[in-house]
């Protein structure tokens, strides 16, 4: 519980046996379980349940507890009946799969009639006509290619919708259309066996005998939440046409003292936040929990009180000793071009220091001007690195495909919790190109040119298979599923004091 103001020790959290506040209606109940008697929540680890019958009144069958007994092999009975009560659940999952909406959607789908157009055929035209943007010329040849047909072909729009179809009726008929993957019915038959056998409760014979309890086919604990895009925290004041996920550079710039007159634009890349939780249930905290190692349990929670750290404290908790603070250099507060600098609401990084919580005033921000960025808080176990994935990557830096594109991973430095952001830096340059020097993502940008950017969190391949977000889809076919946000940044000209800008981003 929370305790206020701290005791001697300077503890605000402590643990009491009971509540101390006393009950409304008068009765407490206090639970009480026993000693390594219940598992550790872990992603990725299956769990299986024991099912006891319960009359109406709440009251269950006697429950002793038992010493824990070695595992027994399980004989060609019991071997038998697992694969038969495994069957029988696969069955009825069938059944009822089969029975939705999914499945009525999937036989219509392939049930439906195949559209039979004709490819219209592509003219060839001659090189005086291009232009040699692929675009463009790409346009050319279709209208000229429609008009000398000698049927015209069926329009843009309708040869996609057409593509989509064929599609839809591919994956209907495909074995692996099936509206959900249960990974409880891939239990193998011996492990199953063996753990419906050995009963953890130890009940008298006339009781146990004439109904059995339950095991229900072990089912895996995975997690749910998405894996968040990196955090982009600006290194200095943001320019004229900048926003955190827009980078603005300028030709012909001095390095002068004022936000425009910068030849680079940069922004620290940050591992998305998690709580303790969740990197206990990733099983980080395991060398602390059910050891007797004072050194690990104390080096540990240190690490768990890092969860309150942000981007906007002065001083962080360490992460060796609890009860130490480290200071962040670099940091300050700046405000949008325009922003009501008189406003009784803005906050300072001592208000924030001084009363954790408070929210920044209309038009602040946070930057941290320092070369690399010490992460504040704890990261999330599964963001291993960034992708940057370079829309319009190729000339004239407009696919007509999206999806052909080029794309650059960069890993984090270091190990958790200690990983080190990375610092993109946007600077002009003769082409588009990407290059990593240590822990610095270095872009250049032509002149005049504004490119699009999908910034996302790249994962192990190994912790998909703890993951439930997409998990059926990844399964099924190999998609790697990430969160995505999109930067965007553009490069604007000076030249003889006039401005030509490049355009900017959204």
């Amino acid at each position: 519980m929370h305790i206020e103001p701290p005791d001697a020790d300077g503890n605000t959290e402590v643990v009491v046996p009971t509540p101390p506040d006393q009950p409304i209606d008068g009765a407490q109940i206090t639970s009480k379980v026993a000693p390594a008697s219940l598992p550790r929540l872990r992603y990725g680890m299956s769990y299986s349940f024991r099912v006891l019958a319960v009359d109406l009144a709440g009251n269950s069958v006697p429950q002793v507890a038992t010493p824990r007994r070695p595992p027994v092999r399980p004989g060609r009975a019991a071997l038998a009946a697992a694969r038969a009560h495994l069957a029988r659940v696969g069955d009825a999952y069938a059944r009822r799969d089969g029975g939705g909406i999914s499945a009525a959607l999937q036989r219509s789908l392939a049930a439906a009639p195949a559209s039979d157009r004709t490819e219209t055929p592509t003219f060839a035209l001659p090189t005086e006509l291009l232009s040699g943007d692929e675009r463009i010329d790409a346009t050319l040849r279709g209208l000229v290619s429609h008009a000398v047909a000698e049927q015209p072909g069926p329009s843009a729009a309708q040869q996609r919708f057409d593509d989509v179809a064929a599609a839809a009726r591919i994956l209907a008929a495909s074995p692996r259309a099936a509206g959900r993957v249960r990974p409880q019915l891939r239990e193998d038959a011996a492990d199953f066996a063996r753990l419906a056998r050995n009963d953890d409760l130890a009940l008298p014979d006339d009781l146990r005998l004439p109904v059995r309890s339950v095991v229900t086919v072990p089912r895996p604990y995975l997690r749910w939440e998405p894996v968040p895009f990196p955090v982009l925290v600006p290194r200095e004041e943001l320019g004229t046409g900048e926003q955190p996920a827009v980078l603005v550079v300028r030709s012909g710039a001095a390095d002068g003292p004022e936000p425009d007159e910068r030849s680079s634009s940069q922004r620290h890349l940050a591992a998305p936040k998690a709580t303790q939780l969740e990197a206990e249930a990733a099983g980080l905290f395991d060398a602390a929990i059910g050891t007797e190692d004072a050194a690990e349990i104390k080096r540990l929670y240190a690490v768990a009180l890092a969860e309150r750290g942000t981007l906007l404290d002065q001083f962080v908790p360490s992460l060796t000793h609890p009860r130490d603070l480290d200071e962040q250099p670099g940091i300050a507060l700046a405000d949008r071009p325009g922003a009501d600098i008189t406003s009784p609401n803005r906050a300072t990084l001592a208000d924030i220091t001084a009363h954790r919580g408070r929210p920044i005033g209309e038009g602040q921000y946070v930057v941290h001007d320092v070369d690399a960025l010490r992460l504040p808080y704890l990261p999330d176990p599964y963001a291993d690195g960034v992708s940057l994935v370079f829309y319009e990557a190729g000339y004239p830096h407009a696919l007509p495909e999206p999806r052909v594109l080029q794309a650059v991973t960069v890993p984090y430095p270091g190990t958790w919790p200690s990983l080190e952001p990375l610092r993109l830096v946007l600077e002009p340059g003769a082409e588009l190109g990407a290059a990593v020097d240590g822990h610095v993502v270095r872009v250049t940008l032509p002149p005049g040119e504004q490119v699009r950017v999908a910034l996302a969190s790249t994962v192990e391949a190994a912790q998909l298979e703890k993951s439930a977000c997409g998990a059926p889809t990844w399964r099924a076919w190999p998609i790697r599923p990430t969160a995505t946000r999109r930067t965007s940044w553009s490069r604007r000209r000076r030249s003889s004091g006039r401005r030509r800008p490049g355009g900017r981003g959204g």
